[in-house]
């Protein structure tokens, strides 16, 4: 697995533990995961590379209610 992957791996995590508590994934782009992790800024940058994340991703994204394109 290369870096890039286990970086959005990382990021993936940390939205799947705020859609558990939040029950949306409606996350600003200001937040901050209580171990400083920036999900906001992590989930934005998905957002803005769509297509360009690749369908597995993308699935994986839109399955916990990301709106993406």
């Amino acid at each position: 697995m290369s870096s890039s992957d286990e970086e959005w791996n990382e990021g993936f995590k940390h939205l799947r533990k705020y859609v558990s508590e939040n029950r949306n994934a409606n996350v600003p782009v200001s937040y901050v995961s209580p171990d400083r992790y920036k999900l906001g800024i992590w989930l934005l940058a998905q957002k803005r590379s769509g297509a360009r994340l690749g369908e597995r991703k993308v699935k994986l994204l839109r399955q916990q209610g990301v709106a993406i394109d």
